[in-house]
């Protein structure tokens, strides 16, 4: 990125702090600071390197994370801080569970669990256009 913010032409770049444009982002830069990203960043450098002239197709991954707190683990993928709905489809307190989803304009944006990990396997393996739809 160049200090306007803008991304540096003819630049490719790969680690968990790297910076790049992604269109359900608005105007700002993304940084998934998380492992696999880096991994996926570096194939997608590498393709990049590899392409042949108008071969380039942009790196949109689904944002993802997990951590863990006090015995929870929550996980979460897309951009759930962009839905202007939420719905609560699984909660039991007792056993520290937890799935909701959220919406743009009725669209699903992203998810969060606490617990479910079987749950937010389903919604990785959507296919980022129906999260994309929702933001763009």
């Amino acid at each position: 990125m160049l200090s306007n913010g803008s991304p540096a032409p003819a630049v490719v770049a790969a680690a968990d702090v790297a910076r790049w444009p992604h269109p359900w982002a608005g105007d700002s830069a993304v940084s998934l600071g998380r492992w696999s990203n880096a991994i996926e960043q570096a194939e997608a450098a590498a393709a990049t390197l590899l392409a042949k002239k108008g071969e380039l197709s942009p790196y949109l991954p689904v944002p993802s994370f997990w951590s863990e707190q006090y015995g929870v683990r929550f996980r979460s993928v897309g951009i759930p801080a962009l839905g202007d709905e939420a719905e609560v489809v699984e909660s039991d307190s007792i056993a520290r569970r937890l799935a909701v989803v959220y919406y743009r304009r009725g669209n699903m944006v992203g998810v969060l669990t606490a617990n479910r990990t079987s749950r937010i396997a389903g919604y990785q393996r959507r296919p980022a256009a129906e999260l994309a739809a929702g933001i763009g």
